[in-house]
């Protein structure tokens, strides 16, 4: 065999060799999305009592889950056998990265043995199911996309992978968006659901009409995965040159603003207008030198946003106005003196010796007593209250308390015993009583029935601003003091639901319009990396992330020209940059997480290939001109 012979076969064999490594980041980005299956969760007893559920039905988060454990799995075990350690990527900012992810591993993992409830911070919680496990494949998901992608050329199986998740997502999201969601068709439901459960009419999949979520589980989280794709994909369709693909990345974009906007997830909009900001300044001189080509691109948009609007009689922008209104109230002055408890129906319930004393908003009292086998309705002053049976509810002819009825129920399923009562508010569920002949009458749990009191938890800012993002002000209000026990050491992954004060009924009663919420997520991803894992581990993904973003802002910042490589190492900088600024109102979820966790270990690649790049041609040049010099000296001794 000669030599060409054989360096064509090795260099063949190298190709094998790099698609097949590459071949999990295609699987995880192409149908990990994608995956949507209903599987039946029974949660621990300890779940299932903050969660008021014995049993789930999760549809979006389990089967991604364990699809992506068994993708992470496999792609170790090729990493094993095939990865040849010449091809480690060596640099400061390299090891700058890594250690930052080893850290942000490191304290991930410490928060997960540390925890109280150990099965959640490992496993997750039973409709997120995303704990420890799914942590460390996210961590190995970014180190392997750093050492599996050698070349720019990789970048069009990244593309063609997200185009088949954004062409699966449009194609449901118009269905959702006019009001004819296509999971509740039978078809579909066949083929997501056991066939036991697919003729279940219970078994409800869609929001609202207008709301597009996709395969990501929730509109909001539909709204980072768009994010993510408008600027990747726009970037990409006004830098590179092939006709082909500039159409294909133009209709790309085009779809994924309509995913966005159809979604009205503010927090994708947060993430698109802090992208749309800095890509403004980056590429500042490259669009004053192209204007002629930039303002019919913009023009263009422009129209097509406009007929959008149209078409959907303005529904497409209808949330833009509240995210405005949102920002401005972030940044408004707390009002001095505000109570909430000034703006709900009821403004306390105590119990105290075997009777429940029951404040009203116009500060009159409803007293509960358990005589005689039946309750008694007293006011502050000890007079009877008017109370008449109808049925199973007692309802009042007193105007002063007429909004407030009382409906018999059987608190252990035993409709023969009435010794429970719902406290009915404006004809709203509100409070369970239970009533023993032994103990009284008691403020109880709705789902385990036992003994209750309403806390109080300690707050920070937000005051008068507990509505604001939809209730994300109420909930913030409450995480932020919690952070001062995770400062090394977190509750542990998807532990916030077990640590965050689900008493605090009066709180959520104003911020909700009523008590009987479950808060479960912080609604902010670094709430939640703070809370969960712990501050350091917070503080090693923003060094991680923003000193990747920094350093592709000292690569790409103010260039007039870009070649293929900074082309889509500035887009996916972009993409990070979207997904991050959503992060400020959503959580991170295994539907759209890998993508993030992928793409950034991909930006990192590009970039260590594009300094590479620079640094051989800066070398070249180098030598070109020290070659000049050599041959200038020369002439002039031989003279």
């Amino acid at each position: 065999m000669s030599q060409e012979a054989r360096q064509l076969k090795i260099e063949k064999e190298k190709r094998m060799i790099s698609t097949i490594l590459f071949l999990p980041i295609i699987a995880l980005l192409a149908i990990a999305p994608l995956i949507v299956r209903l599987k039946i969760v029974y949660p621990s007893e300890e779940v299932a009592n903050v969660l008021k559920m014995t049993q789930i039905t999760d549809v979006f988060s389990q089967n991604k889950a364990s699809y992506i454990i068994a993708i992470m799995v496999i792609a170790v075990i090729i990493f094993f056998f095939l990865f040849n350690k010449n091809d480690i990527k060596k640099s400061k900012m390299m090891l700058f990265y890594i250690v930052s992810c080893g850290i942000f591993l490191l304290f991930s993992l410490i928060s997960t043995f540390a925890s109280s409830y150990k099965d959640v911070a490992v496993w997750g919680l039973p409709d997120r199911a995303e704990g420890m496990v799914i942590i460390v494949c996210y961590t190995l998901m970014f180190l392997y996309s750093i050492y599996t992608f050698r070349n720019t050329k990789d970048y069009k199986y990244i593309i063609a992978s997200l185009l088949v998740v954004i062409v699966v997502n449009t194609v449901l999201g118009v269905s959702q968006y006019f009001g004819n969601d296509l999971y509740n068709t039978a078809f579909v439901k066949n083929i997501i659901m056991p066939k036991e459960l697919a003729k279940n009419a219970a078994v409800e999949l869609a929001y609202e009409e207008g709301k597009i979520y996709g395969t990501m589980f929730h509109y909001n989280y539909m709204g980072s995965f768009g994010s993510m794709m408008v600027p990747l994909f726009a970037v990409l369709t006004m830098l590179i040159k092939n006709v082909k693909a500039k159409l294909a990345s133009s209709i790309a974009t085009l779809a994924s603003l309509f995913l966005l906007l159809g979604s009205t997830s503010r927090a994708g909009l947060i993430g698109l207008s802090l992208a749309f900001i800095i890509a403004i300044i980056l590429f500042g001189k490259f669009i004053l030198k192209r204007w002629k080509l930039v303002i019919p691109i913009v023009a263009g948009f422009v129209i097509i946003l406009a007929s959008l609007n149209i078409v959907t009689k303005g529904t497409i922008f209808s949330r833009i106005p509240t995210l405005i209104n949102d920002a401005f109230g972030i940044f408004m002055p707390s009002e001095e003196g505000f109570d909430y408890k000034d703006h709900i129906p009821v403004r306390d319930i105590i119990t105290k010796e075997g009777k429940v004393y029951i404040t009203l908003q116009s500060k009159e009292e409803i007293v509960v007593e358990y005589t005689k086998e039946e309750p008694g309705f007293y006011d502050a002053q000890g007079n009877e209250i008017d109370y008449t049976l109808n049925g199973n509810t007692y309802d009042s002819a007193d105007s002063r308390f007429s909004h407030v009825s009382f409906q018999l129920i059987g608190a252990d399923d035993d409709q023969e015993v009435k010794d429970a009562m719902i406290i009915y508010v404006n004809n709203i569920p509100a409070f369970m009583l239970r009533m023993d002949q032994k103990v009284g009458v008691y403020l109880a749990d709705s789902f385990t029935g036992e003994k209750i009191d309403i806390d109080y938890p300690e707050t920070l800012g937000f005051k008068k601003k507990e509505r604001l993002g939809s209730a994300r002000g109420y909930i913030w209000s409450r995480s932020l003091p919690m952070l001062k026990e995770t400062f090394l050491v977190g509750y542990g992954p998807d532990v916030f639901i077990m640590k965050f004060p689900q008493r605090d009924y009066l709180g959520k009663y104003y911020a909700y319009d009523t008590p009987n919420m479950t808060v479960d997520k912080p609604h902010n991803l670094y709430l939640q990396i703070a809370i969960n894992q712990g501050i350091i581990a917070l503080l090693a993904f923003l060094a991680l992330t923003c000193g990747y973003i920094a350093e592709s802002i000292k690569i790409y910042a103010l260039k007039d020209h870009y070649d293929s490589k900074e082309a889509i190492g500035m887009a996916t900088m972009l993409a990070i940059v979207g997904y991050m600024g959503a992060g400020f109102f959503n959580d991170s979820i295994v539907s759209v997480a890998p993508i993030f966790w992928i793409l950034l270990g991909v930006g990192v690649s590009i970039n260590y290939l594009v300094k590479k790049e620079r640094r051989r041609v800066e070398k070249k040049l180098k030598h070109a001109t020290i070659d000049m010099k050599t041959r200038k000296h020369v002439k002039r001794q031989a003279k």
